[in-house]
C-alpha cells in the first residue's frame, strides 16, 4: 500500500501534459511549445523509469544506493541549471520592456 502511494505521488506533476503525452498550450505567440514538449517527454520518461526501477532499489546494497543518489543529484543540478537559463531567457525581454517604459516615462517627465 505504501509503495502505491509513493508511485501516485511521483505521477502527480505540475507540468501540463496532454492525453497524447505532448505538452499543452504550445501555440500562440513565439512558438515556445517545443521546449515544453521536450521537458514533458523527459519528465514522463523519468517517471516511467522510477516506477519500473523502484522495486529493484530494495535489492541494491548501500554503496549502490549511494552511487545512484549521487548520479541523481548531478542530474538534478544540471536540470536546475537548464531551468534557470530558460527562466532568465523568458524574463529578460520583460525586464527590458519594463526598463524601456520607465526610461520613456522619465524622459517625458523631464521634458515638462
Amino acid at each position: 500500500m505504501h509503495q502505491q502511494q509513493q508511485q501516485v505521488q511521483y505521477q502527480q506533476s505540475p507540468v501540463a501534459v496532454t492525453p497524447d503525452g505532448g505538452g499543452g498550450g504550445g501555440g500562440g505567440g513565439g512558438g515556445g511549445g517545443g521546449g515544453m514538449e521536450a521537458h514533458n517527454r523527459i519528465y514522463n520518461n523519468r517517471i516511467n523509469m522510477i516506477d519500473s526501477e523502484y522495486d529493484s532499489l530494495k535489492f541494491l546494497n548501500y554503496e549502490q544506493l549511494e552511487q545512484r543518489l549521487a548520479s541523481i543529484d548531478k542530474e538534478m543540478e544540471k536540470e536546475l541549471a537548464e531551468t534557470n537559463k530558460r527562466y532568465h531567457a523568458k524574463r529578460k525581454p520583460i525586464i527590458d520592456a519594463i526598463e524601456a517604459k520607465q526610461q520613456k516615462r522619465q524622459q517625458k517627465h523631464e521634458e515638462f
